[in-house]
């Protein structure tokens, strides 16, 4: 497992800049292990494709915006629960996605989340 905040916590800070380290969801450890998901109450899982569409492309870029806008740890403001606290999340990365392949794309994100359901 990859903390990204790591190199930061060896400093003394508690956070890293958002333009700098690795991005995951809400600076969360990385894995691609499987075997490192025992424990783990939730997995985030990209699925970065839109091969399928006929007008608007794009989506292919969501699951990396949404990392990138995800916040850090703390409190939610109106619930006043600190979920990363409550709950052991982990970044399980993306679906090994294949561009113009929607099979096996499709079979790519089903083995990934399947991996996680597991």
């Amino acid at each position: 497992m990859i903390d990204p905040l790591e190199r930061w916590r060896e400093l003394g800070l508690p956070d890293k800049p958002d333009y700098a380290g690795l991005l995951t969801y809400g600076g969360m450890p990385y894995t691609q292990d499987p075997a490192e998901l025992a424990g783990v109450d939730v997995a985030v899982v990209g699925a970065p494709t839109d091969d399928l569409v006929s007008d608007r492309p794009g989506t292919r870029f969501g699951p990396r915006a949404i990392r990138a806008a995800s916040c850090p740890p703390g409190p939610h403001l109106a619930a006043k629960i600190d979920a990363f606290a409550e709950l052991r999340v982990v970044d399980f990365g993306d679906a090994a996605v294949v561009p113009a392949d929607a099979t096996t794309t499709h079979t790519q994100i089903e083995r990934t989340v399947g991996q996680v359901v597991a």
